[in-house]
């Protein structure tokens, strides 16, 4: 009778070590030439809309967002309940502790007025694909909690539990977090986490720091489902205006209206 192999031999797990680092290596290289190729698509058309009048001038910044599409489905009973039982807890550690809130310090990147607004038409249109990771938490950890206690100190621990309730909506995007709506957050921005009121994706944070050096009051901005380009918009600080994009590489504006 052959031996059986020693499948906890170490020369075997480096085997398989080695082909999970070349199989993940390949899939982020492949990542990188989709997101090379989309963000090639995205120029292409906007220096198309340009030459069909589009007022994109040559110093308008580009970027790529990502864009989220699940469905709309009511919030299941579980993830409600496991989220209001967590918050519990939390807002009443805010109340018998001294939880030390650092002070709000401006991001300097979001200076500008009209920087600030394009951040926010650019999430957008993304449609919270972050907000997909907030699950049953919301991201709202009692240093959240303890700052939303600072700027309204009249509420009670019960009238502030109540406030998060009064917002937990019947309908929320499919494993999504909980207060993510149908047309965004559900909850006013004065009491969502810390991570929501600051965070950039990358892409929306390349575009922020492209608008502060070239001095552009616009930007084009593309959607992404990492696959391929979904929409183009033109976005100012008061106007999202959708922009046409070729359906191929070989297809220019002009004919597409032809």
């Amino acid at each position: 009778m052959r031996p059986r192999p020693n499948i906890s031999s170490p020369e075997i797990h480096q085997g398989v070590t080695a082909l999970g680092d070349q199989s993940v290596s390949k899939q982020l290289a492949s990542q990188r030439e989709r997101n090379s190729t989309i963000r090639d698509r995205a120029a292409r058309s906007a220096a198309a809309a340009r030459l069909a009048g589009a007022a994109i001038g040559a110093n308008v910044p580009l970027t790529i967002v990502p864009h989220q599409r699940r469905p709309i489905v009511p919030l299941p009973d579980e993830v409600r309940d496991t989220f209001l039982t967590r918050l519990v807890g939390r807002i009443h550690a805010t109340f018998v502790a001294n939880v030390s809130v650092p002070d709000d310090a401006p991001d300097e990147l979001l200076a500008a007025p009209h920087v600030a607004a394009i951040m926010m038409h650019g999430c957008t249109l993304c449609r919270g694909t972050c907000c997909t990771r907030g699950g049953d938490h919301a991201f709202l950890g009692v240093d959240s909690l303890a700052r939303v206690r600072r700027d309204a100190p009249a509420l009670s621990e019960d009238e502030l539990h109540a406030t998060y309730v009064s917002h937990v909506p019947s309908h929320h995007v499919e494993h999504s977090c909980v207060y993510h709506g149908e047309a965004g957050c559900t909850l006013p921005r004065a009491f969502r986490s810390n991570t929501c009121n600051r965070y950039l994706c990358g892409g929306l944070t390349q575009l922020a720091r492209a608008l502060r050096d070239s001095g552009s009051t616009v930007a084009v901005i593309g959607m992404s489902d990492n696959q391929d380009l979904l929409d183009l918009a033109l976005v100012s600080e008061t106007t999202t205006t959708p922009l046409d994009f070729r359906l191929n590489e070989h297809e220019t504006l002009a004919e597409r209206h032809e």
